[in-house]
């Protein structure tokens, strides 16, 4: 049995597969595998393998691999950022400073899309952009706060303003509030989108494949001209291309 485990800051997601393909799949919030473990003591398969992104520290990996100590020797492997893999030239300087979980998207969607020119978009906990040409450059990106860090930070350095981090999707995103809670989710969401609109006016005009993915992939894959696919882990699927590649 095969794992993978995409550790992010907020949520640590999850895929079991087995000759047969997809057994189980699960997301918990912050560093808890329960449902996994659950799941592995249910199926009664020992773990062969466990395949890692980790954005959150050392201590998450040691936490995980306490966690699935009683499963199995299982070899892990956590992935760390190599340059050429799959003919993608990274454009840091230093390319272990690069995120991993950028890397593995970076990944995915060249193996899915092999000599295409793409713009790739996380939307989550932090909004991540990242432009690789046909050739397999990568041409650099952008990092900025995503919807909800943009309502904690108000709230935080606030004494007023409320906390519209789990607002989720506003259902009227291009009105403006008739409250105050309204008027923080909305002006966020509007920060965010005129971000989008302007990556995508600049940066994207040029690329043939755009990805978005993320919690909040959908909801601003409306602020992207032209088509784009929305992708529901791109880490994930890194992490599976990563495996077949082992470089």
């Amino acid at each position: 049995m095969i794992l993978y485990i995409d550790q992010g800051n907020t949520a640590t997601k999850w895929l079991l597969l087995s000759e047969d393909g997809v057994t189980h799949q699960g997301a918990e919030s912050g560093v808890s595998v329960v449902t996994l473990t659950q799941s592995l003591a249910t199926l009664g398969s020992p773990l062969e393998e466990v395949w890692l992104s980790n954005v959150a520290g050392a201590d998450a990996e040691l936490a995980l691999k306490a966690a699935l100590a009683d499963f199995g020797r299982a070899e892990w492997h956590s992935a760390k950022v190599r340059e050429g893999c799959l003919g993608l030239s990274l454009a840091y300087a230093e390319p272990e400073t690069l995120g991993v979980d950028r890397w593995l998207a970076m990944l995915s969607v060249r193996a899915k899309h092999p000599n295409r020119r793409f713009l790739y978009v996380s939307a989550g906990t932090a909004i991540t952009v990242d432009v690789v040409s046909a050739e397999g450059r990568h041409e650099g990106g952008l990092i900025a706060p995503g919807v909800s860090v943009l309502g904690a930070s108000l709230f935080g350095r606030t004494a007023a303003l409320p906390d519209v981090s789990g607002g989720g999707v506003p259902a009227n995103r291009d009105s403006l509030g008739t409250n105050t809670e309204a008027c923080v989710h909305l002006g966020a969401w509007r920060m965010v989108s005129s971000f989008i609109e302007s990556t995508d006016r600049q940066f994207g005009a040029n690329c043939s494949v755009k990805i978005v993915s993320g919690g909040d992939a959908a909801a601003l894959s409306a602020y992207f001209s032209g088509a784009v696919e929305c992708v529901e882990n791109s880490v994930m699927d890194g992490l599976i291309v990563l495996r077949s590649l082992q470089c």
